[in-house]
């Protein structure tokens, strides 16, 4: 008999309770390139500079090119990616902690 209630006390309870429902936010970030920081003499050290935009397979990607690097990034959905390329001929050193 006890068996009995416990059952038809489930029975009436857990129609009224859920398991919790989960919640999923996205987030949309618009990210560009805005200036490029340079010392005043940059035209003479590091030649003219480009600085462009483009939509490459529907991903907003940007490039910042001068006589030593040319370097293509954009923001995925978990990371930042970036291509840097080496133009100088010479070993070029990231400060990483300055980035």
């Amino acid at each position: 008999m006890r068996n009995l209630r416990m059952l038809f006390l489930l029975a009436g309870v857990l129609p009224f309770t859920s398991c919790g429902t989960f919640k999923s936010y996205v987030a949309s970030y618009s990210i560009g390139l805005s200036e490029v920081e340079s010392p005043a003499d940059s035209k003479q050290q590091f030649g003219e500079t480009k600085v462009v935009s483009f939509n490459e397979e529907g991903v907003n990607k940007y490039r910042y090119e001068d006589d030593y690097i040319d370097i293509i990034w954009y923001v995925g959905l978990k990371k930042f990616n970036f291509t840097l390329k080496n133009k100088s001929g010479h070993t070029l050193k990231i400060n990483w902690d300055d980035v």
